[in-house]
């Protein structure tokens, strides 16, 4: 990273950056886009990508950019440098943990980039999905580099939703389940979540949902990083009805650079290495109708 740019940065974001780069044997390329329609965006460009017979990536470059001001806010992250947190987040998550990313699922779109898009729509795609898991991990993770959690859940939103029998029931079963991964995991306010709770049951849709969360948070623990990937995008593939073998990810560890499909059967220790979770994708997974919405069923 830039030197002039790094030195703005808290000493927290600093000593990250120095992380990151020193296991990516690479400096991060910063870039500036006034067009951006976030506040700052990480990704990984790849080479070779859709070149003819090229079946995996033969480079990688760690890429930064911003809209504008990298202390910027947003309504989510309040405070100053927590986007370039956020977004640090990912970048470590991918070269220092090793994390595999989801690099296609057959047949949904890879992204969105229109604001003014419909919700649902942006979120129910490739990266949409990646980063309902990607998200949980980082955000999480903010107060270690002296940022508050920010709130992403409000009752308001809660009682906003119409009673059933609802319109398209697959698009407002998927709202209520990124909703309710968001104030499970992410928010600390018990009233709010036994108010999500009772919403839950009210639909009918708690139990599974539950089940779910309480997966991710053991799965999020795990020093298996990769496999614990793994575990969660089984379990949204499983929510979803998306046969497991449409899920392509990038193996970004050390040395290798492929795309793979995910492996049939793994093992995740829990965050003590006390117990082993044995995970094996359906030989006959659910597969989606046509015309159908991929739906937590």
């Amino acid at each position: 990273m830039e030197t002039e740019i790094k030195r703005q940065l808290p000493g927290t974001l600093q000593k990250l950056v120095d992380e990151i780069e020193t296991h990516g044997h690479q400096e991060i390329l910063l870039k500036f886009d006034p067009n951006l329609s976030c506040a700052a965006s990480a990704r990984c460009l790849y080479g070779n990508c859709g070149q003819p017979g090229a079946t995996s990536p033969d480079s990688l470059q760690m890429v930064l950019t911003f809209g504008k001001d990298i202390a910027a806010t947003t309504n989510v992250y309040q405070e100053p440098f927590a986007v370039v947190c956020h977004e640090l987040g990912h970048l470590r998550r991918w070269i220092v943990d090793g994390v595999p990313g989801l690099y296609r699922i057959e047949g949904l779109p890879e992204s969105s980039i229109d604001p003014d898009e419909d919700p649902i729509k942006r979120l129910f795609t490739t990266s949409g999905i990646d980063e309902q898991i990607e998200h949980c991990a980082i955000d999480g993770a903010l107060p270690k580099y002296g940022f508050d959690v920010p709130r992403t859940s409000f009752q308001a939103l809660w009682d906003s939703f119409p009673s059933p029998p609802w319109e398209s029931l697959t698009s407002m079963k998927w709202v209520l389940l990124q909703e309710w991964i968001r104030t499970e995991i992410l928010t600390q306010d018990t009233h709010l979540q036994q108010h999500a709770e009772g919403i839950m049951r009210r639909f009918g849709v708690f139990d599974q949902a539950k089940h779910l969360t309480d997966s991710f948070k053991v799965l999020l623990t795990s020093p298996d990083k990769m496999n614990a990937k793994f575990g969660m995008l089984l379990l949204l593939g499983i929510a979803f009805r998306i046969p497991l073998h449409l899920f392509w990810f990038i193996d970004r560890r050390p040395g290798i650079l492929e795309i793979r499909q995910i492996p049939t059967a793994f093992e995740v220790r829990t965050n003590k290495g006390t117990q082993v979770f044995t995970y094996q994708l359906p030989q006959q997974p659910q597969q989606i109708s046509e015309g159908e919405t991929p739906c937590l069923s």
